[in-house]
């Protein structure tokens, strides 16, 4: 057993994880080959088993008919009681599903599309299954607006520089087995306690108080949002907290479950969802993204020299080392009043940068 490779797989699975969790659906958009499919259906494999059991995966083509979302007609019904009903045993309605996966979700024609929008706003049930989706690209039409309007937790996968030894690595250690994903997976009993929660007085306070503060945060921003927004930030800030801390009645929200809001933004493009981490970031936690900027650029300029020769690394190291001492001042100057292990863990690293960057290597490979 061996886990996938890349700090984006650790992306993918707490957006899927969230999905499984809240009961909200999910989609993560990337090229082709970054295993979004394989992700996913591993995440959930973990939780519930193989599939056909408490899970059901629709693999979407431009061929696909809406019957094979909608059901097929249940004929003995039509013979023995003239009734047209379409039976839903092993469909993406049949209640036995905890979660389902929809690969390519939107590549489908537009009655496919229709059909989907239909599932995604399933009433009738207090907790139908997530449907947690894949694709390749951002579906344009009008019809389409209709099926990912329903979509709640959202993820621009950002693939990174790949450590190829350690995906070969990786896969070979999985040879006839299965790969897993990192982290903390939830079990199917732990989902269940989570959606059969209710909220006490002192969790009811925490997430009221805290979405007043984001929401006001975001409105000066520039993002304005309706009430099916609020519901859904909600959701995952509850039942996310009720995971992590195993309190229905939690008095503070875990500082992680504040992270998940990352993906409850609905985004057209990449850039969008780029701004929206990042405006998120600055609200829910300034520190951070102050380091990640910080730390972005410095990665970015010891990249950048890392990559010349070894004669221009000797005649400009003058240079980037004036860079590396800014920013550490930097640094050091932010953790005036502020006790934060992350600052130091920051100063760390950039060290650890300077001496690859000066070896010639790259720091984010």
């Amino acid at each position: 057993m061996s886990h996938f490779q890349g700090s984006y797989v650790s992306d993918m699975a707490d957006l899927y994880k969230a999905s499984l969790i809240t009961g909200l659906h999910s989609l993560a958009v990337s090229p082709p080959g970054w295993g979004k499919t394989d992700i996913s259906s591993a995440l959930v494999s973990e939780v519930y088993g193989p599939e056909g059991i408490a899970w059901l995966m629709v693999r979407i083509k431009l061929a696909t008919v809406p019957q094979a979302i909608a059901g097929v007609p249940n004929y003995d019904i039509m013979l023995q009681q003239s009734r047209y009903e379409l039976s839903k045993a092993g469909t993406v309605y049949d209640p036995k599903f905890k979660a389902i996966i929809a690969d390519e979700l939107g590549r489908g024609n537009a009655a496919l599309n229709d059909e989907w929008v239909e599932r995604l706003d399933m009433k009738g049930c207090v907790n139908p299954a997530p449907v947690l989706g894949t694709s390749n690209f951002m579906p344009k039409d009008e019809r389409a607006r209709a099926l990912l309007d329903r979509i709640a937790l959202w993820l621009w996968v950002q693939p990174d520089q790949l450590d190829v030894k350690s995906v070969v690595a990786s896969q070979m250690a999985a040879t006839n087995g299965t790969m897993t994903v990192p982290g903390r997976i939830p079990t199917s009993a732990e989902i269940d306690a989570v959606q059969a929660s209710i909220p006490g007085p002192k969790a009811t306070e925490a997430v009221s108080a805290y979405i007043s503060t984001v929401a006001g945060e975001l409105k000066k921003a520039g993002y304005s949002f309706h009430p099916r927004r609020i519901w859904q930030w909600q959701r995952v800030l509850y039942r996310m907290s009720c995971w992590l801390t195993g309190d229905p009645d939690f008095a503070e929200i875990p500082d992680e479950a504040k992270r998940y809001l990352r993906f409850a933004w609905p985004t057209q493009s990449q850039d969008e969802y780029n701004r929206w981490v990042t405006t998120l970031e600055s609200v829910v936690d300034p520190l951070t993204a102050a380091l990640e900027m910080i730390m972005s650029n410095v990665a970015a300029t010891f990249d950048e020299f890392a990559g010349r020769s070894a004669e221009q690394r000797i005649t400009t190291i003058a240079d980037v080392g004036m860079a590396f001492a800014n920013n550490q001042t930097t640094l050091m100057r932010m953790k005036d009043g502020v006790n934060d292990s992350r600052i130091n863990d920051a100063i760390q690293q950039m060290t650890d940068w300077y001496g690859k960057a000066c070896s010639g290597k790259r720091v984010r490979e």
